[in-house]
């Protein structure tokens, strides 16, 4: 049964998986199921795709049945038994959730530091160097700030929460406390409830914006 394998989602969902027809529940299982397959160590994907892609006979509608295999098709030809992309390149086991926030935050300072030399062209050649040399030569001075254990960022709390909690469930599941299906489905209401809380801080900044332009 797929509901073995793949997380169920959060409690806040229940309900409505339990209002859903048989096959329809299915299909949104087995959608989640692959979503959470990046949390599990590589060596473990193969098996758990595997077992979840078995579960997708058990769709009794044809047309979803057959919308389902494409999916794992997919899947399967591109992240699972693709040498390019094999699972051991996008497992994030056990290392801490990423943004590109640290990439833009960078761009940014690079665009600051080189002030009005942006024009509407973009920006000049030899001034682009000039502000990347200067760049360069502030990476010995972050090396010693690192050495010195200085952090050259500070981690959002509701980030350092969500690493926290990953990393206490990925512990456990390495001491084999917790099974696979049982590790994809804490992760998964974990994940739903982070994202709802950034969600919810997101509309919350966009009224305030909105409040402060009316």
């Amino acid at each position: 049964m797929a509901e073995n394998l793949c997380p169920s989602v959060s409690s806040v969902k229940r309900k409505y998986l339990r209002e859903l027809n048989t096959s329809a529940r299915h299909i949104y299982i087995l959608k989640i199921g692959v979503r959470y397959l990046v949390l599990l160590g590589h060596g473990k994907i193969p098996t758990a795709f595997a077992n979840l892609r078995s579960a997708v006979w058990e769709i009794e509608n044809r047309e979803n049945r057959t919308m389902i295999r494409k999916l794992y098709n997919y899947m399967e030809n591109t992240w699972i038994d693709s040498l390019l992309w094999p699972p051991k390149v996008w497992s994030v086991f056990m290392q801490e959730v990423r943004t590109t926030n640290d990439v833009e935050g960078w761009h940014t300072h690079l665009a600051n530091h080189a002030g009005f030399s942006i024009s509407s062209k973009g920006l000049n050649l030899y001034i682009l160097l000039e502000v990347l040399y200067e760049e360069a030569i502030q990476v010995d001075i972050y090396t010693k700030m690192l050495e010195q254990g200085q952090q050259l960022r500070r981690q959002r709390k509701t980030f350092k929460e969500l690493n926290l909690k990953l990393f206490g469930l990925w512990n456990d599941y390495s001491k084999q406390k917790i099974t696979t299906a049982e590790l994809l489905e804490q992760c998964a209401d974990i994940y739903t409830k982070f994202n709802a809380i950034k969600y919810a801080k997101t509309a919350n900044d966009a009224r305030l914006f909105e409040l402060e332009t009316e």
